[in-house]
C-alpha cells in the first residue's frame, strides 16, 4: 500500500491544483468568517446611549436668524414630557461622521489616535443619558462657539470614553490630563464616560467637545422625554414641532429607530457573508471532487492490483483518504502562511488576523471538506474487482 502514496507524484498537475484551491479557500474563508463576526458584534453593541427608545431626533432644514434659532430650541425644551434638549452633531447609529487626531503630546510622540467628536451644546450629556464613571461635565461658560467644522482645536474642554482614556493615559487617571487636537493650547480632560459609540461601524473610540453647535440653519437636536408611551409622546411632539419651527422642514425619528436600520443592515451583511462561505465551501469540496474522482480514475488498474495482491477494501480507502488529507492540509498551511504574509505587508488586513480557535475551526473545516469529497471516489476505488486489472 506504500507505492500508493506515489500518487500525488504520478499526477503532480491535478494534485498540486487541490493545493491551490485549499491555498485559496483558507484565506477567503478566514477573511468571511471575520468579517461575520465583527458584523454580529456590531450588531450586539452597546451605544453607551441610556435608553434609546426615550431619546427622539428632530431635524431642522432652513435658515433663521440667531435669536430665531435660540426661541425654538427654547419652546422645544417647555414642551411637556421633553426632560433635556441638545443640539448636536452626530448620532452612534446616524449617518453623519464627525472625526479627527488626538494625541497626549503636542509633538505626536505618545501616539495619535483618530476619534469619532461629537460636539452639541449644553445639556448633550444628560440627553444622551451617557455614564460619567469620573469627573464631571461641562460647565456652561467653558463652551466655545464652532466657527467651521474644520476649528475642532477650538475645544478646551474634553469628556473621553473610558477606552480612549485607557490608550491616551494607560495606566494614570486620565481627569486633568491634556489632549492635543492639532492646536494649541490643548485641551483639558474634565470627565470620563462609561461608553460612546462612534456612527458607522463603530471602531473608533469617542470624545465629546465642548463645542457649541451654530442652529441657524440645519440643525439636529436630540430630545430626552419623560418615561412612558414614546408613541404618544412622540405624535404630540410632531405637531409642536410644526408650531415652533414654523417655515423649516422637520423630521422627528428616535435613536431606537436608527439602531434597528444599523442592525437590519449588519443583519443583510452577516447573512450575505454566511451565503457567500457557504457557497464558496460547497464550491470547494465540487473542485475537489471532480480533481478526486479523476485522480483515482486514472489509477484503477493499480488499485485493481493491489486488490489482486491482497489489499483490503478498507486499506485501499484509508490510503486514498490520507493521500488526500496530504495534499489539502498541505494547501491550509500555505493559506495560513499567505495569510500570515498579507497580515504584514496590508496596512488594513483585520479580516485575516482573527483569534486562533476562528481560525482552527475554518482549516478544519476545509480539511472535512477535502475528506468528504474524497469518499464518494474512494469507496468506489474500493468496491473495484481484481478482476478490473485485466
Amino acid at each position: 500500500m506504500d507505492r500508493l502514496l506515489i500518487s500525488p507524484y504520478r499526477h503532480p498537475l491535478l494534485a498540486m491544483l487541490i493545493v491551490l484551491q485549499m491555498a485559496l479557500g483558507y484565506p477567503v474563508l478566514l477573511a468571511m468568517g471575520t468579517l461575520a463576526s465583527q458584523a454580529h458584534a456590531r450588531m450586539h453593541a452597546s451605544s453607551g446611549i441610556d435608553d434609546d427608545a426615550h431619546l427622539l431626533t428632530l431635524r431642522l432644514n432652513g435658515r433663521v436668524s440667531a435669536a430665531q434659532a435660540q426661541r425654538q430650541a427654547a419652546a422645544l425644551r417647555a414642551i411637556p414630557g421633553v426632560l433635556h434638549v441638545a443640539a448636536i452633531n452626530q448620532l452612534p447609529f446616524g449617518p453623519e461622521h464627525w472625526s479627527t487626531l488626538m494625541g497626549p503630546r503636542a509633538d505626536g510622540a505618545g501616539g495619535q489616535f483618530r476619534v469619532t467628536t461629537y460636539l452639541g451644546g449644553p445639556g448633550l450629556v444628560a440627553a444622551l443619558g451617557l455614564r460619567l464613571q469620573r469627573g464631571r461635565d461641562f460647565a456652561s461658560d467653558e463652551y466655545r462657539d464652532l466657527a467651521s467644522p474644520t476649528a475642532l482645536d477650538l475645544a478646551q474642554r474634553v469628556i473621553l470614553t473610558q477606552s480612549l482614556a485607557a490608550r491616551l493615559f494607560p495606566g494614570r487617571d486620565a481627569v486633568g490630563q491634556a489632549v492635543y487636537l492639532g492646536g494649541r493650547p490643548p485641551a483639558r480632560v474634565v470627565g470620563i464616560v462609561e461608553r460612546l459609540r462612534a456612527p458607522g461601524t463603530g471602531d473608533e473610540d469617542g470624545a465629546i467637545l465642548a463645542l457649541r453647535l451654530r442652529d441657524d440653519g440645519d440643525a439636529l437636536y436630540v430630545l430626552r422625554i419623560a418615561h412612558g408611551d414614546p408613541t404618544q409622546l412622540r405624535a404630540r411632539l410632531g405637531a409642536d414641532a410644526q408650531r415652533i419651527a414654523a417655515g423649516r422642514m422637520h423630521e422627528l425619528g428616535s435613536a431606537g429607530e436608527l439602531r434597528s436600520q444599523q442592525r437590519r443592515l449588519h443583519r443583510q451583511r452577516l447573512m450575505l457573508l454566511a451565503a457567500g462561505a457557504a457557497l464558496w465551501l460547497l464550491a470547494t469540496t465540487a473542485t475537489v471532487y471532480a480533481i478526486s474522482e479523476l485522480m483515482v480514475r486514472q489509477r484503477y488498474r493499480q488499485i485493481a492490483l493491489r486488490r489482486a495482491l491482497g489489499a483490503r477494501a478498507a486499506q485501499i480507502r484509508r490510503q486514498l483518504h490520507q493521500e488526500n488529507l496530504l495534499l489539502c492540509g498541505l494547501g491550509v498551511a500555505i493559506g495560513a502562511g499567505v495569510a500570515a504574509l498579507l497580515r504584514r505587508v496590508l496596512p488594513d488586513a483585520a479580516a485575516l488576523s482573527p483569534p486562533p480557535l476562528p481560525a482552527l475551526a475554518i482549516a478544519s473545516l476545509l480539511l472535512a471538506a477535502g475528506w468528504l469529497a474524497m469518499r464518494g471516489p474512494a469507496v468506489r476505488a474500493a468496491r473495484l474487482s481484481p478482476a478490473a486489472y485485466r
